[in-house]
């Protein structure tokens, strides 16, 4: 049908209009097995190919030759050692992290006071600007947050004594103003 449309240059439905002029010659043919030379155009995907496009040769040999089978074992010898070189980088990696983790915090342990309380303000603003700095440096996340659990109760211990000194000085005050002051006079609202 398609061939049809295209040597007579008209649209399907004229061809389907005047059937009576070309089925007949069509199913002569067809009964005289002339469709069948050219079915590699049509049918294409059976052999996938034409007479001009023969399909590629099969890949006759499948055995591998014996020095190309030792190269790809040579190649993969030389793979896993470079994998295992890398998984003892990761290894060795890891002990120094975790070696340099309690360094680091045995040199913050060292340096703590026992009690913050019994420590003299001035070394405890000193180890607030050590531990600040120290806390860019800290090795992980673990470590950052325990430094800064220790920067917080030291400064709330200096918020703390900030506190008693000015009430101190407020109660100094206090007792200055009652002690030179008389009672009120009588009389004086």
């Amino acid at each position: 049908m398609r061939d049809l449309q295209e040597k007579a240059g008209c649209s399907p439905n004229t061809l389907y209009k005047h059937q009576d002029l070309w089925r007949e010659i069509q199913t002569q043919l067809r009964a005289q097995d002339r469709f069948a030379a050219v079915t590699h155009e049509y049918n294409a995907g059976v052999e996938a190919g034409s007479q001009e496009n023969p399909l590629p040769a099969p890949v006759l040999q499948k055995d591998m030759a014996p020095g190309r089978l030792a190269a790809r074992r040579i190649v993969y010898e030389l793979r896993m050692r470079e994998e295992r070189a890398i998984k003892q980088k990761k290894i060795l990696k890891n002990e120094f992290n975790s070696t340099y983790d309690t360094s680091w915090r045995r040199q913050i342990d060292d340096s703590l006071p026992s009690s913050a309380e019994d420590c003299a303000t001035e070394r405890l603003q000193v180890l607030v600007s050590v531990y600040t700095s120290l806390l860019a440096r800290s090795p992980d996340e673990d470590s950052q947050v325990w430094l800064l659990d220790i920067l917080s109760a030291i400064k709330t211990e200096l918020v703390r004594r900030k506190r008693a000194r000015e009430f101190a000085v407020l109660d100094e005050m206090v007792l200055e103003f009652s002690d030179g002051q008389s009672a009120p006079a009588a009389g004086v609202s």
